[in-house]
């Protein structure tokens, strides 16, 4: 109580305490309360909403706290709530923002796609198609969903096609340039190339190329199938259409439009060219459709049939006539089809040509038919073989013999002491005058050349004791021993002159007609054999007939050649000194300064086509082509003959004339020639005795010379050509000659070079000359031609065979 001395005492007021002997009540501290008619300051308590202990002033209630009256300290609020400051009561306790639940209690926390503001007793759900996560305390917090879009807090909606809405976005997000997306979209992998293009999932998309197509969400174009294209932009495999020049259903591989057809791009079959047009594989245009061969118009349409004479290659609207003296058939398609008329001859199609003498050309001839070798010539413009006639060989060169061609003799005989293959003619032994006569018939009616030579032995005491020729050893010769010659009644009269002793003196006299008659009259002061003078076998050569020389209009080419003397090699020109072959005495000779040169001559059969100038010794010439016989002579040498050399249009042909100097008594020759190649053929002769012990021998370009048997080498070409040369002396009875050919250059591994030198040998006798040509004549082993083998005791010259000629022998 309180009260002034002496006046009563009133209670003390609720809040304030009264102490004894209290005048006035004295107020609690601050924030603190006390009930009426407290004494104590300790009975002043904290008010509700404050704490603090007693009799002191009270501190605010927290926030997150609530404080009671009396309360010495603040009580928490349950968990996740709150509360404001100067809370009085458990209740005044609520949630948390993010949190929910009764005042007074521990909260929850606010659960996904709800939110919770401070204070929620239950969360509040978010609007339509939204989300949030969980604690949320806002409206805001709630987003729209993946798929929708929309303002935070609000309902979402769907998010549209082309468009992507990844979760919480406002507005929808376009895709990318040239993609496109489905409603509801949430990521940019969404987003897929619209069909025509390609490309990543979520990026901007590429145009789809020609020739591919890209539907819709390609990540790659797809090529369109083989031979079909598409525009650029293509969406699906149907618009892949077949190429121009192909045909096929759209988006399936298409097919080469066939030949006679033409597709046009994108056809679904193909299209057939006109009548009489025909077009290539892979056609494309009705222009393509050209006029088929044999046939003319224009492109597109239906073309023509190509009249007779004309040709047609197709493909133009023009037809082309023949060249003159062509003639073509209806419907022709090329130049070849244009052939020649008959009696011309049209090559590659070209203009006929008149078809040369020689040949026969029926129609339709592209080349002229050459008539057959039995019957070569022809008159020109031929058109059948039946023009074709009997081609005159030319004569060969004729030996005459006067001994056996004879019809009447007196006291005259065959001498051949020296050899069986060389005879001379002259009085017998024991006689002082006789005579031979006879008569030989020439094949053909005309101009004729003959030579031979006459001769006396002249004396030398040591000439050997059988030897008749060139010197002999029985006496002295009588100058005035002579011989007369009479040929068709002209005379001619050799006297055995000292200085014509030893020598040969070569006779040569015109003959004209077909008949040869002759007489020999022979007087000798002495009746020894071996001091006779003799006469050795003729020659006769034709020079021409009676025949005019036919027209020939063939092409030309060109013949170049020399005269070569068949023993030495040597040019054969006047004022030369040339080898006569053989062994000496008497191998040695001069060409008489002055001489004519040689005479060389081109017949077509008996027909003089041509007497060729010869400049010391060479010649050049051009020549209707065709197949000539060629004959040369000049005094003192054998005849040249050649039955066929061919002079080919336009090319150069080699000409080799080789002449071979006339013979002594007792002596043979042996002559190779050949072609350009090969370089070096290689002549090899073989002598073996049969009946006796006399050592054989070879001679060859290893040994040149075999004196035992007289046999030389007389030249050794390795230039190709030859001539090359072997001479013989006297043919030794009871011998054995055997003649072979080696290829020393070039492809020796087979025989084929061999056989294509044309090769050829010509044995020599005063009695007669043989021709062995390689590949007729004797045989061939490997590189090897076995040519022939001489008989010395028969005389007998044969080609050789496996079994009479071994190479082993030679």
């Amino acid at each position: 109580y309180a009260g002034q001395p002496g006046a009563a005492a009133a209670a003390c007021p609720a809040g304030s305490y009264c102490p004894a002997a209290a005048t006035a009540a004295l107020a609690c501290p601050a924030s603190t309360g006390s009930p009426p008619a407290s004494s104590r300051i300790g009975d002043c308590r904290s008010l509700a909403g404050y704490y603090g202990e007693p009799g002191v002033a009270a501190s605010l209630c927290p926030a997150g706290a609530y404080c009671p009256a009396e309360l010495d300290l603040y009580v928490a609020c349950p968990a996740n709530t709150t509360s404001p400051p100067g809370a009085e009561r458990l209740a005044q306790c609520v949630a948390l923002a993010g949190w929910f639940g009764a005042p007074g209690e521990a909260a929850a926390e606010c659960p996904r796609d709800w939110y919770c503001p401070a204070g929620s007793a239950s969360p509040v759900g978010c609007p339509a198609n939204t989300l949030s996560a969980k604690g949320s305390d806002e409206v805001t917090d709630c987003k729209a969903a993946p798929g929708f879009h929309g303002l935070w807090g609000s309902d979402a909606v769907q998010c549209p096609a082309g468009f992507y809405c990844p979760q919480g976005v406002q507005r929808a997000r376009p895709c990318p340039a040239f993609t496109t997306s489905p409603e509801d979209s949430r990521e940019a992998t969404d987003c897929q190339p619209l069909p025509g293009y390609f490309g990543t999932a979520g990026t901007a998309g590429s145009a789809c190329l020609a020739h591919w197509y890209c539907e819709g969400g390609s990540n790659a174009p797809e090529e369109c199938p083989a031979n079909t294209n598409s525009p650029g932009g293509a969406h699906c495999r149907a618009q892949c259409t077949a190429r121009a020049g192909f045909f096929g259903d759209d988006g399936e591989a298409a097919e080469l439009c066939p030949a006679g057809s033409y597709c046009p791009s994108s056809s679904v079959r193909q299209r057939r060219c006109p009548d009489n047009t025909i077009s290539a594989p892979g056609s494309a245009e009705l222009s393509d459709c050209q006029a088929a061969p044999g046939y003319f118009g224009t492109a597109g349409e239906l073309a023509e049939p190509c009249p007779k004479d004309y040709f047609c290659p197709g493909g133009g609207s023009k037809r082309k006539q023949c060249p003159p003296n062509t003639v073509s058939p209806v419907i022709s398609s090329k130049l070849e089809d244009c052939r020649a008329v008959s009696g011309y001859y049209a090559p590659l199609g070209s203009a006929g040509r008149i078809c040369p003498g020689g040949f026969f050309c029926p129609q339709n001839a592209t080349v002229p038919l050459q008539c057959p070798d039995m019957t070569p010539l022809s008159p020109e413009g031929s058109t059948s073989a039946s023009a074709c006639k009997a081609r005159e060989i030319t004569p060969a060169p004729i030996n005459i013999n006067w001994y056996t061609s004879r019809n009447a003799d007196q006291n005259v005989k065959q001498s051949s002491e020296d050899t069986r293959l060389s005879f001379a003619e002259k009085l017998d032994a024991g006689f002082k005058e006789g005579f031979v006569q006879g008569s030989v018939a020439l094949p053909v009616d005309g101009q004729w050349l003959l030579q031979l030579y006459v001769g006396g032995a002249s004396y030398d005491k040591n000439a050997p004791s059988s030897q008749a020729w060139p010197t002999e050893n029985a006496g002295v010769p009588d100058a005035t021993d002579s011989i007369k010659m009479t040929f068709n009644g002209e005379e001619h009269t050799w006297t055995n002159a000292v200085q014509l002793q030893g020598k040969k003196t070569v006779v040569m006299q015109q003959i004209v007609g077909n008949v040869l008659n002759y007489r020999f009259d022979f007087k000798s002061s002495s009746t020894i054999l071996r001091l006779h003078p003799l006469v050795s076998n003729g020659q006769i050569t034709i020079v021409q007939d009676k025949n005019s020389l036919p027209s020939q209009t063939l092409p030309t080419g060109n013949v170049f050649g020399k005269c070569i003397n068949g023993v030495d090699g040597k040019i054969v020109k006047p004022g030369d000194v040339v080898s006569n072959g053989g062994l000496p005495p008497g191998n040695i000779m001069k060409i008489p300064d002055g001489s004519p040169e040689v005479h060389l001559s081109l017949f077509l059969g008996s027909t003089l086509v041509i007497t060729v100038p010869v400049n010391n010794g060479q010649f050049s010439i051009s020549l209707p082509a065709g197949k000539y016989g060629v004959i040369a002579t000049m005094a003192h040498f054998y005849a040249f003959y050649d039955e066929e050399f061919e002079v080919v249009a336009g090319q150069n042909s080699n000409l080799l004339a080789v002449l071979s100097p006339v013979l002594n008594p007792g002596m043979t020759r042996v002559v190779l020639v050949w072609g350009a190649n090969p370089k070096d053929l290689d002549s090899y002769m073989s002598s073996t005795a049969t009946d006796s012990l006399k050592p054989g021998c070879v001679v060859s370009y290893k040994k040149k010379k075999c004196d035992s048997w007289g046999i030389s080498l007389d030249i050794d070409a390795t230039r190709g050509y030859g001539p090359e040369t072997i001479s013989l002396g006297s043919i030794e009875p009871g011998g054995r000659y055997t003649y072979r050919i080696n290829q020393f250059s070039g492809d020796k591994s087979n025989s084929r070079e061999l056989l294509a030198s044309g090769a050829k040998v010509t044995f020599y006798t005063s009695e007669f000359q043989k021709l062995f040509v390689v590949g007729q004549d004797g045989y061939i082993n490997k590189n090897n031609w076995m040519v022939f083998v001489l008989d010395g005791t028969s005389g007998e010259v044969a080609p050789c065979t496996p079994l009479t000629c071994l190479l082993s022998d030679t």
